[in-house]
């Protein structure tokens, strides 16, 4: 039986990145327990002269459908494409119940969420340097 009143403390946290290591963009990483996964970042990369016709290359999002109801929270440290842009594709795909980001960068995601008819997909959370939150046992 777990000792902390968090179902899931107990458990290993794994941190690992769905994409942005190693490269420009498509910046993405999980934080994840037993019980609950956390998001940092839902990031683009802009395609190159290697990839014609390609307009985005998003992060590989297969393990979050796997784990879809473990997702406590997608938080973004800014605003900048190479760190929201998938977020409509990533919405697409599962549901995320809350996003934390500054002011500015849930401007910039409410733009993009209206542009693809997604503003009742989630609900967006301003934060700010002294913001709190809890958003699962893993954090």
């Amino acid at each position: 039986m777990s000792s902390s009143k968090f179902p899931g403390a107990d458990s290993p946290v794994r941190i690992y990145a769905l994409g942005g290591l190693g490269e420009v963009g498509k910046n993405c990483y999980c934080v994840e327990n037993d019980a609950d996964l956390v998001i940092l970042d839902s990031g683009v990369k802009f395609p190159d002269y290697t990839t014609p016709g390609v307009n985005y290359i998003i992060p590989d999002f297969t393990h979050l459908k796997e784990v879809s109801q473990k997702i406590r929270a997608l938080v973004i440290t800014h605003g900048h494409e190479d760190h929201i842009g998938s977020i409509p594709f990533l919405l697409q795909m599962v549901k995320v119940p809350l996003i934390y980001a500054s002011k500015l960068a849930c401007s910039l995601i409410r733009h993009k969420l209206t542009e693809y008819h997604l503003t009742d997909a989630t609900k967006l959370i301003e934060i700010d340097d002294d913001s709190d939150f809890y958003a699962g046992s893993c954090f």
